[in-house]
């Protein structure tokens, strides 16, 4: 609190997530010490936590994944918790509406300044009757459901925001949200080799998914389109529960043509017009900022239009080859260099599917790694070596030195490329 005191983006601090613990008196009280504390520090902020209903309530009847008592020394987890919304689905959210979880809930959230919900929007539009002085925030939610939750949002006055899971990709958890065009059948339990959440909205080295762009239209309003289009393949998709779609901004998918495609356009437009090659393949009716589209994917330039604006994918073409570009112009001793290494073709458009292992060296500067947004590899960010993921990868290395840094990037097939950074 201190360290952070005067900085800008500190809204509120939280003191837990997912915690257990409020189901005793015991956790309630130190709820409570946690939350005087906090408001010594700092009068003029709040405070939150993001509180798990369910979890709280299993705790409290000793309720395990079976639906069978616990000994006394165990204890319900987040993992446990995320099995078992693997399994059930919205049964797990809806449950957050029963008069017993409200019950054991409530001590711990009526001692915080804002009551933060982790997978409880059910409850939203009824707490102004069961809890009118509670202030509420969606302080974990499935990025799915922003649509509907940010209505409520906008419609309720004590409802004062919403926390998709997640923005960024992150290490563990893994296979939370995984998509796989595959013939196994990856799920949250099936851990090695995975190494991902992969839940991410942004990707794991920045990139964004299908996710932001539904994001960016709900916020904006502006009726202009943003596309992106689930990975072609012949495949098997299998996917678990804490995304709805993997749709990347891509449309060039080598060896694909004539597979079924699904492209999902995201707008607060009322209607979208697709083209494929400037032929008219359907025109939707746009529901909760969406409209799919199904089509046999054929390279060349997909477009969507609504009547404020236009978006544009298109295919790659030409021989294949690597790009490299660092994300600043302007980077100084000691800054973290981060640069992006594509697979790309003539025209600078993405390969998406024709991924290989690059491997990367660095002159004049330290590589702290490189790697890709892959959620299931054995690969390591710190050999220096690892394979592209839907055509991307990225390193990152720091100079501690001013000077010319040197970034050699090689990979089977690709000719070469030198790339260099200067550092002030």
């Amino acid at each position: 609190v201190r360290k952070d005191y005067s900085h800008p983006s500190v809204i509120m601090y939280s003191i837990g997530n997912e915690v257990k613990e409020p189901a005793e008196p015991r956790g309630n009280e130190v709820a409570q010490q946690l939350v005087d504390r906090l408001h010594q520090l700092d009068p003029s902020r709040p405070v939150t936590a993001g509180i798990n209903l369910t979890i709280v309530y299993m705790q409290s009847m000793g309720i395990s994944l079976g639906g069978q008592l616990q000994n006394a020394q165990q204890q319900v987890s987040s993992e446990a918790y995320n099995q078992m919304a693997e399994m059930m689905g919205q049964r797990m959210v809806m449950a957050t509406l029963k008069p017993e979880v409200d019950s054991v809930s409530t001590p711990v959230l009526d001692a915080l300044d804002i009551a933060g919900y982790n997978y409880a929007s059910p409850r939203y539009e009824q707490e102004a009757k069961l809890h009118p002085s509670r202030i509420v925030v969606g302080s974990e939610t499935y990025h799915y459901q922003l649509a509907e939750n940010w209505a409520l949002v906008e419609k309720l006055p004590y409802l004062v925001g919403d926390f998709m899971w997640t923005a960024w990709d992150y290490i563990g958890e893994v296979s939370l949200g995984a998509f796989y065009n595959t013939d196994e059948s990856p799920t949250f339990r099936q851990q090695y080799p995975s190494l991902l959440a992969g839940c991410g909205a942004i990707d794991l080295i920045g990139h964004p998914t299908g996710e932001v762009y539904r994001a960016k239209a709900i916020w904006q309003k502006d009726g202009k389109p943003y596309m992106a289009v689930r990975p072609v393949s012949s495949k098997t998709l299998i996917k678990a529960m804490w995304r709805k779609t993997n749709s990347i901004p891509s449309w060039s998918w080598q060896g694909e043509e004539g597979t079924m495609a699904t492209v999902e356009v995201f707008t607060s437009a009322p209607s979208v017009k697709l083209y494929l090659n400037d032929k008219l393949i359907a025109e939707k009716p746009v529901e909760n900022y969406l409209a799919t589209f199904e089509l046999p994917y054929e390279p060349g330039e997909l477009k969507a239009i609504t009547d404020n604006g236009e978006c544009i994918l298109t295919t790659a073409k030409g021989k294949t080859g690597i790009k490299a570009e660092a994300e600043r112009t302007d980077y100084h001793t000691g800054d973290l260099i981060y640069l992006n290494v594509d697979l790309c073709g003539a025209n600078g458009a993405i390969v998406s599917n024709a991924d290989r292992q690059l491997t990367v060296q660095a002159k004049g500067a330290e590589l702290l790694g490189f790697g890709s947004a892959n959620p299931r590899t054995e690969e390591r960010f710190h050999t220096g070596r690892y394979s592209t993921y839907y055509g991307q990868s990225q390193a990152i290395l720091r100079a501690d030195q001013p000077g010319k840094v040197i970034v050699t990037i090689s990979g089977k097939g690709l000719k070469t490329v030198k790339k260099e950074i200067v550092v002030k």
